[in-house]
């Protein structure tokens, strides 16, 4: 390996390292040159290591610099917050925000990456303080953070801030690509603004499969399994094949369709036979939120999740409210869940 012009090759090198044994050479050779102090090259080579899921060696590396700059603190918070780490290490909001608060100076890239990588942490109330904290700090925002944002409104059912997000996007000329335009598709679609959702669907000059997937599991979930199937036609009248998420959703549609009109010993059979075919093909109902604003401050509840801090009290009132709506006459259908409600309350019903 010739070392002239040896820093111009580095970046190609990395991007070439495929596991640890690899960067560690490259990494041997940086220290041997001097390599390591030139430019940006600790930061690429921090990015190498959390890319091969090494984020104890990325950390090794940021830990010993003896000067930081700005790209060296984002390489460490990108490896801290990504999620195609294959090492169980990786993706920790933990981690990522105490680096964060230590930062002597914050870029877009920084926020950016805590945003997003708040939202596909599954945590989008903080996705959205840290959005409210970048407005306060008078931050420029860019397309992802706000597509990251449209995700963090769709997981807690925020319309009021999506629709603010969108019109701030219209208004500023914000570019909007199909990753953006399918994220305020599914927003729309999940809140069960139908309209809105065509909308932005009908507007889109280009559309993927997943942008398809977003409208056509929004009318099925919202109750109009007609019009899904019909999209489904449509959708590969187009050349797009429908992934297994739209056809599940469509067909647990018609399933709640039908069993508005009749009863039919059939509509359990086909339930579970959907829930067999997500099981099979790895497809899983993602956890919804619920969102109860109170004082100004949003509580999220994740189904099944225990964390909150009140939660035995929730717990306490809401069963009294179970029994109270039985005492009434109400009888709970458990047949059309898509988890585990049945097997958990089973003995309640007998």
């Amino acid at each position: 390996m010739q070392l002239l012009p040896w820093p111009s090759r580095l970046r190609s090198l990395l991007l070439s390292c495929k596991d640890k044994a690899s960067t560690d050479k490259i990494h041997a050779l940086m220290i041997l040159t001097g390599t390591i102090t030139h430019g940006n090259s600790y930061a690429r080579l921090i990015a190498t290591y959390a890319r091969i899921g090494d984020i104890v060696s990325a950390r090794k590396v940021f830990d010993n610099l003896s000067q930081r700059g700005i790209h060296a603190w984002n390489a460490i918070i990108i490896a801290y917050s990504r999620q195609y780490c294959p090492s169980e290490v990786c993706g920790k909001m933990d981690e990522a925000v105490v680096v964060f608060n230590k930062m002597p100076r914050r870029d877009l890239v920084c926020w950016t990456t805590m945003v997003t990588g708040f939202v596909q942490s599954g945590r989008p109330i903080e996705a959205v303080d840290m959005y409210k904290t970048m407005q306060n700090e008078g931050m420029e925002f860019d397309g992802v953070v706000l597509m990251g944002l449209v995700q963090a409104c769709a997981s807690l059912g925020d319309l009021r801030l999506g629709l603010s997000v969108h019109g701030f996007m219209i208004r500023t000329g914000l570019p909007m690509d199909v990753m953006v335009q399918t994220s305020l598709v599914h927003m729309y679609a999940k809140n069960g603004h139908l309209e809105l959702a065509s909308s932005v669907f009908n507007k889109m000059p280009y559309k993927n499969a997943i942008s398809w997937g977003a409208l056509i599991s929004g009318f099925a979930q919202n109750g109009f399994a007609g019009h899904a199937l019909e999209m489904l036609v449509e959708m590969q009248g187009s050349g797009f094949e429908p992934d297994s998420v739209s056809l599940v959703a469509t067909s647990i549609g018609s399933c709640r369709s039908e069993s508005h009109s009749k009863e039919d010993p059939r509509e359990v059979d086909d339930v579970a036979g959907m829930k067999k075919m997500m099981k099979q093909t790895g497809t899983k109902k993602v956890p919804g939120y619920s969102v109860v604003e109170v004082n100004g401050e949003l509580h999220a509840f994740l189904m099944e999740d225990k964390t909150h801090q009140h939660h035995e009290d929730i717990m306490l009132l809401l069963n009294k409210l179970d029994q109270d709506m039985r005492a009434v006459g109400y009888i709970p259908r458990t047949e059309f869940m898509l988890h585990n409600f049945e097997e958990e309350h089973s003995s309640e019903q007998r």
